[in-house]
């Protein structure tokens, strides 16, 4: 996995915890989808979208798995500040 693809993973599920909580954000997305995106840092390509937010409790299901599959992963763990496993050490 290249570097950009864990920074912009990063970002997802960062996004993605704060629409499972931030009813505020929430209205922002849903307003302006594009702003926010790029504000994470995701491209988003020109034209008009829709977007429909699953509920609060499904993005935390949802981030919840995200995160678990992402702690199995050294880099993840890393960038999630849970360290990974260092065989060297």
């Amino acid at each position: 996995m290249s570097d950009s693809r864990v920074v912009l993973s990063v970002g997802l599920a960062k996004l993605l915890h704060e629409l499972g909580i931030d009813d505020n954000l929430r209205a922002e997305f849903e307003r302006d989808p594009r702003g926010v995106l790029q504000r994470h840092g995701v491209e988003v390509p020109p034209g008009d979208f829709k977007v429909h937010l699953p509920s609060k409790e499904d993005l935390q299901k949802g981030f919840a798995g995200f995160l678990d599959s992402a702690l199995k992963n050294p880099i993840m763990a890393m960038a999630f500040g849970h360290g990974g496993h260092h065989p060297h050490h």
